[in-house]
């Protein structure tokens, strides 16, 4: 109970330092994300062999490419700036 008591208050109170080498590192994922979205997803609609001979690895870089963006929605509601006067 205690354990969870603290991962709540880390989750709550965490946030992604854009300037850091990690969020670049993100960015990278998520870029990579949105390639294959734009350019496999559209061949795989183009040519119907490809779609067919490949489905379960196409179903399985979907799913990741679908997990992928949800967790850059958690990242990016996480996301602080720090303003200096």
């Amino acid at each position: 109970m205690h354990r969870n008591l603290i991962f709540g208050r880390f989750i709550r109170t965490a946030t992604v330092n854009p300037s850091k080498n990690g969020y670049y590192y993100w960015s990278l994922v998520i870029t990579t994300a949105y390639l294959y979205n734009m350019m496999l997803v559209i061949a795989r609609f183009t040519f119907d062999d490809l779609q067919d001979s490949y489905r379960d690895i196409w179903l399985v870089l979907d799913y990741i490419s679908d997990a992928v963006y949800i967790l850059d929605t958690i990242v990016e509601a996480r996301k602080g700036w720090h303003l200096s006067a």
